[in-house]
Order: structure tokens, then sequence, then C-alpha cells
């Protein structure tokens, strides 16, 4: 991989799904036998070539679906279509929140951003997780696996029977990659000066009597 998997800011998220499950491919010898990649066997890969035509119209199909399925859920968001800057492109927005593909070379990025002129900040952050959440589930009714950035050049790839895992994944990647939220998990790991942390035999938190009773 030539360049870095594209990030977004710690308060927004993001997922990869793989270009592999969207290009189609066509026989070199038979243009009328067409499959993704992951139906070619691995013998066979050289005897096919990639249907750019065909891929674009998958790719379309494909954005056009996941629109209506995010609008079927969220009704708040309305459909957008263009390029904002560095080459992301908007598809859905609401007074909360953005859609946002971007190319990621071997995967395009889907993105949901927290649109940051929002008026109800408090309200917007407690709605992300949901509608992130909300976002994942219909990826996977659409792709077999979602790619979650791991590291600068690495992802973790997530199937529909593993997505109780991927918060935890995400948590701990940003953790593993900020070194501010290393430092803001280890002052909240840290115990605070004369604050009460013993423990009673039931695993209660005791309440620590002060001098001056």
């Amino acid at each position: 991989m030539n360049q870095n998997n594209v990030n977004v800011s710690g308060r927004d998220g993001l997922y990869y799904v793989h270009y592999d499950s969207i290009n189609q491919y066509h026989h070199k010898n038979n243009t009328d036998d067409v499959r993704p990649k992951h139906l070619i066997p691995a013998a066979e890969l050289d005897n096919y070539e990639l249907d750019l035509p065909l891929s674009q119209a998958r790719y379309d199909l494909w954005l056009n679906d996941f629109r209506k399925a995010m609008r079927h859920r969220y009704p708040s968001f309305e459909i957008a279509d263009h390029y904002e800057k560095a080459g992301k492109r908007l598809i859905l927005q609401s007074k909360m929140f953005q859609v946002i593909i971007e190319d990621n070379v071997w995967s395009f990025a889907v993105e949901l951003i927290s649109r940051p002129k929002c008026r109800y900040k408090e309200f917007q952050k407690h709605l992300f997780p949901s509608f992130f959440k909300g976002m994942r589930e219909i990826l996977l009714t659409m792709t077999d696996t979602l790619y979650v950035r791991s590291g600068s050049w690495t992802a973790e790839p997530f199937t529909k029977n593993e997505q109780d895992k991927i918060d935890d994944h995400i948590q701990a990647s940003r953790i593993k990659l900020d070194p501010r939220m290393r430092a803001t998990c280890a002052d909240n790991d840290r115990p605070q000066k004369g604050a009460p942390h013993a423990e009673n035999s039931a695993g209660r938190t005791a309440v620590a009597k002060t001098a001056t009773e």
C-alpha cells in the first residue's frame, strides 16, 4: 500500500469497504462470464480482467442502495452529491451529520461526520454512537466484511457475526494511535489524590469517614 489509510477526527468514525466486494471481472475469452473477485478460483485469476464499466455500474447501484437504506432508517438525512475538499464525496447530510465516501486505494471509506456548526452539540454527541452503529449494520447487509482502521497502513476485517467486537477494537486502536487519548486514559486510571478507593470484603466501594466526623 502506497499511502496511509484515510482517517477522520476523534469525534467522527469510518469503516472501509474493500473494492473486491464491488468490482466485477470478466473472463478474457468470454465476456459473459462475469464475477466478483472472491468467486474466481485462485488458479484462474489470470484468466480474468477487471471490467471497468460493469464495476462502475455496480458501485453506483451499491451507493444508491446504501443511500436508500440510510434514509429509511434515518429520515432526517437528505441526499447530497458533491465533492468536499481532498476528494471527499458528500452523499448524505442532515442538520447534525454528514456521510462521506473517500477513496482509500484498496477500499473506500464510508465516514460519519459530526457537523461542526451543529446547534445541538450535546444531543449530537449523544446520538452519534447510535447512528454509527446503525450505519455499520446497514453496511454489513451489503457486504460480507467491513474493515476497521488499526494503523496507518493496516485494517482489521470484521464479519456480521463479529459486530460485537468492533466497538472495542475501534476504541483500543484510537488509544494506541492517539497520544492524547493514551494520556487521558492514564489520568482516568490513576487514583485521585485524597479520593477513597478501598473495597470491602463484598467487593463494593467502602465509603471512608472523613477526619472531621
